[in-house]
């Protein structure tokens, strides 16, 4: 909190400055709030929490409301573009383990029996693997927005 009167910092919980003006919420401790709660609810803090936190120290509480919001729905959209993005890649890995099948599988002339070499086999079977990972939980990012996902630690910025 600041105040009003001279544009101090004043103290958590106390309503004036020394110089006799009115603390107020100012546009920085907005933004410092803002900052805070878009960090807490990616990370997946407890709502309650940060809004009993931020009241303590005297933001308003439609500020606060609109700010969880906010962030809220900034952690649905980049749950569901990492779903999108895990989707792809899971498709990328079963047309990886496709190729390496058709590339390494061969026919045994004498017998007529399909082979695969051992390594080859191996890598296709870790690539569907991994493909199969990737894409459910792609589609379960997309489906839920990664509600059931504790934190979100793959944010950029």
């Amino acid at each position: 909190m600041t105040c009003s009167k001279c544009g101090r910092d004043v103290p958590v919980g106390e309503s004036w400055c020394a110089c006799g003006g009115p603390a107020e919420f100012s546009a920085r401790d907005l933004e410092r709030m803002k900052r805070d709660v878009r960090a807490r609810v990616l990370w997946a803090d407890p709502v309650e929490t940060i809004r009993e936190e931020w009241l303590k120290k005297g933001a308003p509480g439609e500020e606060i409301r609109t700010a969880i919001d906010d962030a809220f729905r900034e952690r649905r959209r980049h749950f569901r573009t990492r779903g999108f993005l895990d989707l792809v890649s899971g498709i990328g890995s079963f047309l990886g383990a496709a190729i390496l099948f058709y590339l390494f599988h061969r026919h045994d002339p004498e017998t007529g029996k399909a082979f695969m070499g051992g390594r080859a086999l191996v890598l296709a079977a870790v690539l569907l693997a991994v493909g199969l990972w990737f894409t459910w939980r792609g589609v379960g990012r997309l489906a839920t927005g990664g509600s059931h996902e504790k934190e979100a630690s793959d944010v950029e910025s």
